[in-house]
C-alpha cells in the first residue's frame, strides 16, 4: 500500500473584510409618490427637469416616484430639491403627514 504523507497546511485565520453598510432606501407608495410630484410642481420642478439635473432618463424618475424602482442619484436630487437631507428623512416626513 502506497500511502501519501499527510501535509498540514498553515492556514491563516479567515479575516472577514468589513464592507460599508449598504444604502437602504425606504419604499414609497404610489400615493406618496404623487404627493412628492405635487410638492415638486409647487417648487417649480417637473419630472423632466429633475431627470436632466440628475443626468438620468425621465422614465427612471417616474418609476422612482411611483415606488417601482430605486436610484440613489434620483432620490438624492429629489430630497435636496425639496429641502431634506436625504430620501429616507423625506419619506418619513411624508408618511407622517399622510398619517395625520
Amino acid at each position: 500500500m502506497n500511502s501519501m504523507p499527510i501535509v498540514q497546511l498553515n492556514r491563516q485565520p479567515y479575516n472577514r473584510t468589513v464592507r460599508p453598510k449598504r444604502y437602504h432606501a425606504l419604499n414609497i407608495t404610489c400615493q406618496e409618490g404623487n404627493f412628492i410630484k405635487y410638492k415638486l410642481s409647487q417648487a417649480g420642478w417637473t419630472v423632466t427637469t429633475v431627470a436632466d439635473l440628475a443626468g438620468v432618463n425621465q422614465s427612471l424618475v417616474s418609476n422612482v416616484l411611483a415606488g417601482r424602482r430605486h436610484s440613489k442619484t434620483v432620490e438624492a436630487k429629489v430630497a435636496s430639491i425639496l429641502g431634506y437631507q436625504g430620501w429616507n428623512q423625506m419619506v418619513l416626513a411624508i408618511k407622517a403627514l399622510m398619517a395625520a
